[in-house]
């Protein structure tokens, strides 16, 4: 069937929640390792040998890439995933590659380092918690159990003004313990942030269309 956009989207649908996981626990990039453990905890593969299938099966049709995971610049035993542009296209539904940014090489261990570390919370902390209450363990219950705490475990960098939007919108119960009036003041100021940042990009890229008109202009 070959590697056409067609059969890219049929893997990704037959194994989407491999996809979300990795997505969302672990912002983009996880090991596998820890990934089979979410797929024995929700039932995605009864063994080791059906869940290494799923992942060759993503890994032959360039949704996901398999790393070895190094430690101060050797490699070790472990190896991670991280998905690729159409495995993102897919999981924040955009009609094309074009409109997602791919995962940068890592010149650090910090993207994976944190994927653990938020992982390793999940899986001894939540989970445990789910199972406790007598519920099957999903995605979806292990997201409205983080959202429950107000926690920021799945939030990736630069997303403080959303945790603040949400802790802004928090249960009443939270509300006595918070400065209101201060979350106001931090996602005002994030805000004024964003908004230079925007106005510095939009001006560089006029800069650049600038020149290049100016240079074609000259050559000409």
């Amino acid at each position: 069937m070959g590697n056409s956009n067609s059969n890219k989207q049929f893997v990704c649908e037959r194994y989407s929640e491999y996809l979300y996981i990795i997505y969302h626990f672990g912002n983009k990039v996880i090991l596998i390792k820890q990934l089979y453990r979410y797929a024995q905890e929700f039932g995605l593969a009864n063994s080791y040998s059906a869940f290494y299938g799923h992942i060759k099966q993503l890994i032959n049709a360039e949704i996901i890439r398999k790393e070895a995971f190094l430690a101060y610049g050797r490699k070790t035993q472990l190896h991670m995933l991280t998905l690729k542009k159409f495995g993102i296209r897919f999981v924040e539904g955009k009609v094309s590659s074009q409109y997602v940014a791919a995962v940068p090489k890592a010149n650090s261990n910090e993207r994976i380092l944190v994927s653990i570390f938020k992982n390793c919370y999940i899986l001894n902390k939540i989970i445990p918690r789910i199972c406790k209450r007598g519920r099957n363990v999903t995605f979806e219950q292990v997201i409205a159990l983080v959202n429950q705490d107000n926690s920021n475990i799945l939030n990736a960098r630069n997303q403080g003004i959303e945790l603040l939007y949400k802790i802004q919108d928090s249960s009443a119960a939270l509300h006595p313990f918070l400065n209101i009036n201060e979350i106001n003041y931090e996602i005002n100021k994030l805000k004024e942030i964003m908004q230079k940042r925007s106005m510095g990009l939009r001006k560089g890229s006029m800069a650049s269309e600038g020149k290049g008109v100016g240079e074609s202009i000259f050559n000409s």
